[in-house]
């Protein structure tokens, strides 16, 4: 089987506070410019752990930013499959 790699990104660390977040600023990008900020946020939800996701530095709705919010979606639903199975 082979790996198609279709961009990498580079990210850094901006805010972290554990056990409630993780802001991550992109620094370099192969497609797109720097300056996005990809923030994850966990709340305590009757019990459970809530991930909030949210981004900032998007000026326009177009194919990168929907694509970025669909990746973080599709990222976020296998999270609890990994952290139960590892898989």
């Amino acid at each position: 089987m082979s790996l198609l790699i279709f961009a990498t990104f580079k990210f850094k660390i901006i805010n972290y506070l554990q056990d409630k977040s993780i802001h991550l600023g992109g620094v370099d990008y192969q497609l797109y410019n720097v300056g996005y900020i990809f923030k994850y946020d966990l709340d305590d939800y009757g019990g459970k752990t809530r991930i909030r996701y949210s981004s900032e530095g998007f000026t326009d709705a177009d194919y990168f930013y929907l694509s970025m919010y669909y990746s973080s979606a599709k990222l976020l639903e296998s999270l609890p499959q990994f952290c139960q199975t590892g898989i």
